[in-house]
């Protein structure tokens, strides 16, 4: 075994050393993100709450059934929206517009209201986001194939930060829902979180203990799969984890991963790679099986561009049985290269239109187009926007998102992007943290689409300049 992979086997020993000795931190958002008010103090909060029940005192009494509560957190959460002078008000407001719909199974509404606090406020932000779950899974009525695939996304989401105490809330309100509902598939699906919970957190153990392990014992292949098999298949850090799976003396594991670090170019080989996580997955269950999956996902990704027709079909079908995955979207300065503009070609319509202009334009998708003040003009409705159609589908790696080109930027507070491949289940991808000339995001991971959505969570009007979509890697 080389120096070179000992000093950095040795200086991973001690960055997990010193992750070890602290705290994790709160899945906030990046550093890059304005600064957020502190959360207001009890006080000003008590005396907030005691004005917004007096405004709303005839809402609140007449709210008796679900729809009803449902419609006030609306007008609650838009009233929060709209509060800008009072930190402990707009606070006050978003939460009981989030309370509100959750009684009501609103679920948009109050994931909306969690968001905005977490946007504005320096809340934890994953204890905010399994909170709301929690209420909306305590709701009458509420509904587990709606809320099962978002407690999915957050338990995976709560892995990756290490957060096993928010992982484990909503493992535990995952199962107490499906309990609830009597759908046995739920039960059993909630009863695999748990399971996922708990490897993890044994697995972080048992890393840990087989790092000590190579420090010692440099050339243990058992030490090395235990920690090869945490980093790829609990973290899904497959850049950390793959040299640790090479180094391991697991064979019929061994032979995908020396395919796979041989990085191939051509798309044949890189099929071949995606084809042998794909199966190898098979074999697995629960977490593993879905990093195995993701994984496999993202060398399909670089192989399909390359193939022909019906391999390219037979890959679009086995993506089509893939749950939706979690993709973190981070703003960035700059984007990789090796991105392709996959929107150029696409089509798109807008929710409404104001009367004054004209149909949408495609300039907005054509980069060989002059950009225009703005594309489109939607009316003043609630939750205005656009749904973009991609032709062929695509791997949805990163986007950009051009404002209108004037004064009236300040439109597009609470911009979000949603991502779907059937255009009937939306999995929501970004959300902007403040109003600005344009943005540029990239995903965490390939997110395959056939269809984009981007409008605005509140009521207003919503007009765009330019938006192009990349995919690739």
């Amino acid at each position: 075994m080389n120096g070179r992979f000992l000093g950095w086997l040795g200086t991973l020993a001690m960055a997990w050393a010193a992750a070890l000795a602290q705290e994790a931190p709160p899945s906030d958002p990046p550093a890059s993100a304005p600064a957020r008010a502190p959360v207001p103090a009890a006080a000003a909060l008590k005396e907030a709450t005691k004005l917004a029940n007096e405004v709303f005192r005839a809402d609140l009494a007449k709210a008796k059934t679900p729809p009803d509560r449902a419609a006030l957190g609306k007008k609650l959460l838009q009233a929060g929206l709209d509060e800008q002078k009072d930190p402990a008000g707009r606070f006050t407001l978003l939460g009981l517009a989030g309370d509100l719909a959750a009684q009501g199974s609103d679920v948009d509404t109050a994931l909306a209201a969690a968001e905005e606090q977490i946007r504005c406020f320096d809340v934890d932000a994953l204890k905010c986001r399994a909170d709301a779950l929690g209420k909306l899974a305590k709701a009458r009525g509420a509904d587990v194939a709606v809320l099962e695939g978002r407690f999915a996304l957050l338990i995976d989401e709560a892995l990756l930060a290490d957060r096993y105490d928010v992982a484990g809330q909503l493992a535990d309100q995952m199962m107490v829902l499906a309990e609830k509902s009597g759908d046995r598939g739920a039960v059993t699906a909630a009863a695999g979180q748990q399971q996922d919970v708990t490897n993890a957190r044994a697995g972080q153990e048992n890393a840990k203990k087989a790092l000590a392990t190579l420090a010692a014992e440099p050339n243990n292949t058992t030490a090395f799969l235990i920690v090869g098999r945490y980093y790829c298949f609990t973290k899904g850090d497959w850049e950390k984890g793959l040299p640790m799976l090479a180094s391991s003396g697991e064979k019929a594991l061994k032979a995908v991963v020396d395919k796979d670090v041989a990085a191939p170019a051509e798309p044949g080989a890189q099929l071949e790679v995606a084809d042998a996580w794909w199966d190898l997955a098979q074999k697995e269950q629960g977490l593993i099986k879905r990093k195995m999956l993701d994984h496999a996902a993202g060398w399909y990704a670089k192989a399909l561009p390359g193939l022909a027709n019906l391999p390219r079909m037979k890959v679009e079908a086995k993506l089509a049985l893939l749950p939706n995955p979690l993709a973190i979207a981070t703003e960035v300065k700059a984007l990789p290269e090796g991105l392709r503009n996959v929107s150029e070609m696409a089509t798109y319509i807008a929710s409404s239109r104001w009367p004054q202009d004209p149909p949408p334009l495609p300039s907005l998708l054509r980069t060989s187009e002059p950009e225009i003040k703005y594309a489109f003009h939607t009316q003043n409705e609630k939750q205005p926007y656009i749904i973009i159609t991609l032709p062929q589908g695509a791997f949805l790696r990163a986007f950009t998102i051009r404002n209108r080109r004037d004064g009236e930027q300040g439109r597009a507070d609470s911009l979000t992007l949603w991502a779907s491949g059937d255009g009937k289940h939306w999995l929501q991808l970004w959300t902007a943290k403040q109003p600005q000339d344009s943005w540029t995001v990239l995903l965490s991971r390939p997110v395959w689409a056939k269809y984009v959505k981007i409008g605005l969570l509140k009521s207003h009007w919503l007009h765009l300049s330019r938006v192009e979509l990349l995919g690739g890697e």
